[in-house]
C-alpha cells in the first residue's frame, strides 16, 4: 500500500465518518493543530532530564494519548467516545490536582513571565501557546458544529492542559522567572 492516495489533491480530506471536508474546515484545522501539539510535547520530552521529573515523561505521553483520542472524537463527529469520556474527564481533574500541587512549590507571581530559560521550559511554553491556539479554534469549531462533547469535554480539557503546561514550563526551568514589569 502506498502512503499517498492523491485523494487530497483537490483540497479535501475525509473524516473517520467518511464525510469529505475542505482541508481548511475548522475541524480539520483543529485536528492538524492537535497533531502539532503532540509533536511539540514529544519534543519537550527529549529535553526533560531526570531532575525535571515533574511532570514525568509518562504523563506527557498520556497527554499525547488523550490528544489522539480528542482528534478521533472530532474526526468522528463525537462518535468515538463512550469508553473514553470518563478517562478524559479524570484527566481534567488530574490537571487541576497537579496544577495545585505544583503551583504551591513555585515562587508567587504578581507579573507575567517571559518564556525564557532551558530548552524543556521553552518547549513547554511553546506547547502551551500551541494549545491556546487549538483551544481558540476548538471554540470556533463548536460554534460552527455545536456538539455537547466539545463544550463539556474538549474545550475544558484544552483549557486545563494549557494551564498545566504553563506550570510545567515554570517547574522545569533552570533559571528564576524573568518577570515582565511595566514601567
Amino acid at each position: 500500500m502506498k502512503i499517498y492516495t492523491k485523494k487530497g489533491d483537490a483540497g479535501k480530506t475525509s473524516l473517520l465518518t467518511g464525510c469529505r471536508l475542505d482541508k481548511n474546515d475548522t475541524r480539520v484545522v483543529v485536528c492538524g493543530e492537535l497533531d502539532e501539539l503532540m509533536v511539540e510535547l514529544g519534543l519537550l520530552t527529549t529535553y526533560m532530564v531526570p531532575r525535571e521529573s515533574i511532570p514525568a515523561i509518562s504523563e506527557i505521553h498520556a497527554i499525547q494519548e488523550d490528544l489522539m483520542i480528542i482528534s478521533s472524537i472530532i474526526a468522528s463527529d463525537g462518535k468515538v467516545l463512550s469508553e473514553r469520556k470518563e478517562s478524559l474527564l479524570r484527566a481534567i481533574e488530574g490537571f487541576e490536582h497537579n496544577i495545585d500541587q505544583l503551583w504551591q512549590r513555585l515562587p508567587v507571581l504578581t507579573n507575567f513571565v517571559f518564556p525564557r530559560g532551558n530548552r524543556a521550559s521553552l518547549h513547554a511554553h511553546k506547547a502551551r501557546a500551541i494549545c491556546r491556539r487549538v483551544e481558540r479554534h476548538a471554540v470556533a469549531m463548536e460554534r460552527e458544529t455545536p456538539l455537547e462533547i466539545y463544550t463539556e469535554l474538549i474545550i475544558p480539557y484544552l483549557n486545563r492542559l494549557s494551564d498545566y503546561l504553563y506550570v510545567t514550563a515554570r517547574c522545569v526551568n533552570n533559571i528564576e522567572d524573568d518577570r515582565w514589569v511595566t514601567k
